[in-house]
């Protein structure tokens, strides 16, 4: 790691750049403003050899979103935060003195490293307290890392406590606010693809879907994600902690099979019908399909759609209540238009109803995250029109259907 950078500026309170990884925020963070998926900070970090300034959050578990000279949103896992100085606890070679020592270092606190049965507490990292240029982290062009896990303070005793997780803020958007509250309340399937292809993805897919589940689950109506992967047949259930998901995600790895989705896409559609046909209480369902390129079963999984979606029209189910979303990890290029192509087809066969949904690498917004996932999903959530804000105060039947006479008569009149 490199050394910090403190920030004078003639300052009361001095400013100081503090290292970090992941979504591991120091203590007395600088805040810049809130987002829909959290509290925002300011960080910096390095883009192709030089320093720009971006933002990180708790929920983003891939790093710092940095901005490069093109106006493009970057992740980087190592990079720095900028924190109040005076905040933060200091180790001074003398505590007799009150001016540091040539050997006075600062430290924030690390996180611990988790294994299932035994939990290390890492030693915390010095960094000196003066001002000097700071040494450059080692790049990550953009590529997710293994993430540590959630971070955690030290007690006053000495031990280390967990950090309370922070509750999702109120968006500036009302309408985002309610679209979250459903989205909370709808049942939410992934199906990963773990062939060979996805190796170079599996770090970007497992921050993704973390993120996700990081802000989700800040609504306590959320039941957790159920998680398939292609080619393992074990399906885990309500997964509601990053914890958990990341236990499951680690044990399994990419598998020599090809992209044959179509059986594990029907056993989504017969797990979660009942969900929403018969069910007392009827929930949306949302699938999710994590994959880098096209199903080589693309005929089968077109049929087995259109199947169900005949049957949800038999059934009378609204169009709301079931979605499926394919996200395109990696950034490769040749696979986005047999994905859009398959969306298409289906949109053709089914207009009415345009169940699937296709999200693909894009250059200008970058490798796909839970921010973007998550933007997906708010503006694909229904909302019942008496909750949308967006919709002024609805006047009685009676009023509009004499408003709809008057406009007839007054039709009538000027065709005389």
């Amino acid at each position: 790691m490199y050394h910090s950078e403190v920030v004078h500026h003639d300052a009361v309170r001095p400013l100081a750049w503090i290292p970090t990884k992941g979504n591991d925020i120091p203590p007395h963070a600088v805040p810049l403003h809130g987002a829909p998926n959290g509290q925002l900070y300011i960080a910096r970090g390095l883009l192709g050899g030089e320093m720009h300034v971006g933002t990180t959050s708790y929920s983003s578990s891939e790093g710092a979103q940095l901005r490069d000279r093109y106006g493009r949103s970057r992740a980087v896992f190592e990079y720095e935060v900028l924190t109040c100085a005076s905040t933060l606890r200091f180790q001074l070679e003398s505590p007799q003195s009150l001016t540091p020592a040539a050997g006075a270092v600062g430290t924030t606190p690390r996180l611990p490293v988790r294994s299932d049965s035994v939990s290390a507490t890492r030693t915390p990292t010095p960094v000196s307290l003066y001002s000097q240029p700071a040494t450059a982290p080692k790049e990550t062009g953009g590529k997710e890392r293994q993430n540590d896990p959630p971070p955690r303070m030290e007690s006053p005793t000495g031990g280390w406590v967990e950090v309370p997780k922070q509750p999702r803020p109120t968006s500036p958007n009302p309408r985002e606010n309610v679209q979250f509250k459903y989205l909370a309340q709808s049942k939410c399937f992934t199906l990963i693809d773990d062939t060979p292809s996805m190796q170079s993805s599996w770090s970007q897919t497992r921050a993704a879907l973390t993120g996700i589940i990081n802000i989700l689950s800040s609504d306590d109506k959320w039941d957790g994600l159920n998680v398939r992967f292609l080619h393992h047949a074990e399906a885990r259930p309500c997964i509601k902690t990053r914890e958990e998901f990341e236990c499951v995600f680690n044990s399994v790895t990419t598998w020599g099979g090809d992209k044959a989705m179509a059986a594990k896409v029907a056993e989504v559609f017969e797990e979660g019908l009942p969900l929403i046909y018969e069910a007392s209480t009827p929930r949306p369902v949302v699938l999710l399909i994590v994959t880098d390129g096209i199903a080589t079963d693309t005929q089968e999984l077109f049929d087995a759609m259109i199947r169900f979606c005949h049957k949800l029209n038999e059934k009378s189910i609204p169009a709301h209540m079931f979605r499926i979303h394919i996200l395109q990890m990696g950034d490769d290029r040749k696979a986005i238009k047999p994905l859009h192509d398959f969306r298409d087809r289906m949109t053709q066969r089914d207009r009415s109803r345009r169940m699937l949904n296709v999200v693909s690498f894009h250059r200008g917004r970058g490798l796909l995250n839970a921010e973007n996932i998550t933007k997906l999903l708010l503006a694909s959530t229904h909302i019942p029109l008496e909750e949308d804000p967006d919709i002024g105060e609805r006047l009685p039947p009676e009023v509009i259907e004499g408003q709809y006479r008057e406009l007839e008569r007054m039709r009538v009149m000027g065709n005389r």
